[in-house]
């Protein structure tokens, strides 16, 4: 089969749908980003992002980050009623290794909506220790599962995707409706 696939720069879209902001509130940061206040705009980062610590988005709280280059998740990120986050990078998302849960547990360890134009990497972890667990959707161009959970592998997936309709109901406007062209070509 003749098929090629032209990978989508899903980080434009959103940018051109957000205004195409030009001022960063974040320019090629040093050292890595504790979790903001909530506000409707999103925040621009220009260069690579590494989140600090955990990050709890709290009820009716919305936080959207642009992030112009590749982007690490350095802590865990939750979620709790009716709150909403988005990470929408133009290269990589790569969770560190230490960000999961136990293998036994279905909590997850990353709650929200992850759009990476490049790779999603859920970062590899040592034999048999951490378990990656995302509730909402990761949108990506290819994905490299990394963990390993060793003997338990056979009855447990190192990397557990649970979907979570309820983020559609508090994402902003300007990330309701992404345009899709397709097109019948000559083969």
């Amino acid at each position: 089969v003749n098929e090629s696939y032209a990978s989508q720069n899903f980080y434009l879209i959103f940018w051109r749908k957000f205004g195409g902001p030009l001022v960063a509130d974040y320019d090629l940061p040093a050292s890595p980003i504790a979790k903001p206040a909530s506000r409707l705009a999103p925040y621009y980062v220009n260069g690579d992002m590494t989140t600090s610590g955990d990050w709890t988005v709290a009820d009716g709280e919305t936080i959207v980050f642009l992030v112009d280059g590749n982007l690490t998740l350095g802590g865990k990120v939750n979620i709790t009623g009716t709150g909403f986050v988005s990470f929408i990078a133009s290269g990589n998302i790569t969770v560190d290794p230490s960000v999961g849960v136990a293998a036994a547990s279905s909590n997850p360890a990353l709650e929200g909506i992850y759009i990476a134009s490049g790779t999603f990497q859920s970062g590899s972890s040592g034999v048999g220790t951490e378990r990656l667990v995302v509730k909402g959707s990761v949108i990506a161009n290819s994905f490299l599962l990394q963990r390993d959970l060793g003997d338990t592998n056979t009855t447990t997936a190192a990397e557990l995707f649970l979907y979570n309709p309820a983020l559609l109901f508090h994402m902003p406007k300007d990330m309701m409706d992404v345009p899709y062209f397709w097109q019948e070509v000559a083969p």
